[in-house]
């Protein structure tokens, strides 16, 4: 697991406007468990739930019994496969530029030792100098070949497995996987891709019966398809950036004497 980042993108108007029915007890239990969430990067266990979120233990089955809406809930664990796949997206995006500043590396190597050699041959004779020269381009560009190859990613496999919500056919998805000479780039796209659709309307009803199987869902290419989000799941973070001159903000919130507002 890499390091935890010292940020998390969050949207404020999207957020209030997908938590107005929580009190502000509620509020700051959700954003405690979140923050911890995200620091971590794993599920939230049970048996912690409140003592993360900072509320007594007389509290907490109430407060529990709304938030547990947002998440994916388990004997032990409380799951947002939101924020898992989010954390993956971050994760591939690390990966990405951690590989290209690698070939970077490589490539500015591979340039000294060229310059290297090309000092080195002209003192030698010229027909001599020639096939050298020959020799060197050669294996220079078969390198360069090597560098331009995208990256294989095979160790992302077991990430993807965690985050998909539907665990069967472990075998053939492994082998789905396989196909798709899956690259940081590209897992990066599939993480996105399934952050959206793990919150989407098709996927959320009924229990989650109609998520397809994870190998069904590879060999389409499902992660490029457009979903439409649930009206009882938070997307967070992922922000809609529409109708804000029609939404109304102050909804759920109590004018203060002075003109502000409040929870």
């Amino acid at each position: 697991m890499m390091a935890a980042l010292p940020y998390m993108q969050f949207y404020v108007a999207d957020y209030l406007a997908d938590t107005t029915h929580l009190t502000a007890e509620e509020h700051g239990a959700y954003m405690l468990l979140l923050f911890s969430y995200w620091q971590t990067g794993k599920p939230l266990r049970i048996d912690r739930l409140a003592t993360v979120a900072r509320i007594p233990n007389e509290r907490w089955p109430s407060v529990a019994d709304t938030l547990s809406e947002f998440f994916h809930v388990t004997e032990t664990h409380w799951v947002q496969f939101r924020v898992e796949a989010d954390l993956e997206a971050v994760n591939s995006k690390v990966v990405t530029a951690s590989n290209a500043g690698k070939a970077s590396a490589r490539a500015k190597a591979l340039k000294k030792q060229q310059e290297l050699n090309d000092r080195s041959t002209n003192v030698d004779d010229p027909l001599q100098r020639n096939g050298n020269h020959k020799d060197t381009d050669t294996d220079t560009d078969t390198d360069k070949n090597k560098n331009n190859t995208p990256p294989m990613v095979d160790d992302l496999f077991p990430k993807f497995w965690k985050m998909y919500p539907n665990k069967k056919g472990k075998a053939a998805a492994e082998k789905a996987w396989k196909k798709l000479k899956v690259t940081a780039d590209l897992f990066g796209q599939i993480a996105e891709g399934l952050a959206a659709q793990v919150v989407c309307e098709a996927w959320v009803k009924d229990g989650g019966q109609f998520i397809p199987h994870p190998a069904t869902w590879l060999n389409g290419k499902r992660w490029e398809d457009e979903v439409k989000v649930a009206s009882n799941v938070h997307p967070f973070p992922q922000s809609r950036h529409t109708g804000f001159a029609d939404r109304d903000y102050t909804s759920g919130l109590k004018m203060r004497e002075d003109g502000s507002y409040a929870l």
